[in-house]
């Protein structure tokens, strides 16, 4: 069995990573906002989206430095109808999501904040990333050495998964693809997704993963309906939750619909770019998960003090 301090501790880090995270988030937003209104005010007005990512993100960099986000997040970790909730959000975001498309009058800038190097697409990195984190740190618990295998596979291959967001590194520091990557990338950027051999491929690929981890994730449901998955068991690891499942289906619908486009199958009410908001609910839903696996697993209190 876990101990109480255990699980606590790991809420506590947990709680804490996600408050950092909220801070860093609010400072990215604050920033880009400040950046527009002092260099860019003259070329093209600040649209309403950008002062509305502004003032959200000033609000966030203040909740997070008074402490409020962590006492926030501490609160809906030890919630015990957390999980009802987390499976609902999703829906409540994608119909927000609608209802402001289906009010725009332009959709010239809305697909601009959905494409490649969005905030969307940043989202995404930063939870890949953090999911790569936890698993990594889960991989050390008290397991079986099979376990701690799975982990430190997907501990790599989400990080792996983060780094192609930002194209490792070519989206922050803007450098020039080597002649030899840029002969097999479709958009000579330094990734692997855009690889002439499987670019075409990519969508369908990454539609069957989100339909496979939303399968996973309902079969993980009822396993833990009926008590049959052993905490910290590879079936534990394997089986998302049950909440998972609302990110991963709405994902899986996006990326067929982007699936479809591409095959020249027109679908009302979708662009391809939005294909990041796809991939942005999936991140989600994997870091939930992870963030299940950091919280849960068996851990040694000696790993965790030597941190």
């Amino acid at each position: 069995m876990i101990s109480t301090n255990n699980i606590e501790f790991r809420r506590d880090f947990l709680s804490s990573l996600l408050s950092k995270f909220t801070r860093i988030l609010g400072l990215g937003l604050a920033l880009v906002f400040v950046t527009h209104i002092i260099f860019f005010s003259e070329e093209y007005s600040v649209s309403t989206a950008q002062i509305i990512q502004g003032l959200s993100g000033f609000t966030l960099l203040y909740l997070s430095l008074r402490g409020i986000t962590k006492k926030v997040f501490d609160s809906l970790l030890k919630e015990k109808e957390i999980l009802l909730k987390v499976f609902i959000l999703p829906f409540i975001a994608i119909t927000s999501i609608v209802i402001y498309k289906i009010n725009l009058n332009n959709l010239d800038g809305y697909i601009r904040r959905m494409g490649e190097g969005s905030l969307v697409e940043w989202l995404s990195f930063l939870f890949f990333l953090l999911s790569s984190f936890l698993i990594f740190r889960a991989s050390s618990n008290d397991l079986n050495k099979q376990e701690r295998i799975i982990l430190k596979t997907g501990s790599l291959i989400l990080f792996i998964f983060s780094m192609e967001e930002i194209s490792w590194g070519q989206m922050i520091f803007n450098w020039g693809s080597p002649e030899v990557i840029n002969k097999f990338n479709i958009q000579n950027e330094t990734n692997l997704h855009n690889i002439m051999f499987i670019h075409d491929k990519s969508w369908i690929i990454l539609f069957c993963l989100f339909s496979l981890c939303l399968i996973l994730s309902l079969i993980g449901f009822q396993l833990r309906k009926k008590q049959r998955i052993k905490l910290g068991s590879t079936s534990d690891i394997i089986f998302p939750l049950g909440c998972c499942s609302s990110y991963f289906a709405i994902a899986s619908i996006i990326y067929l619909g982007v699936v479809l486009l591409k095959a020249g199958i027109f679908i009302p009410f979708l662009h391809t770019r939005e294909q990041e908001m796809g991939e942005l609910f999936f991140a989600i839903g994997v870091f939930i998960h992870s963030s299940y696996i950091f919280t849960n697993c068996e851990i040694t209190q000696k790993v965790l003090k030597n941190d």
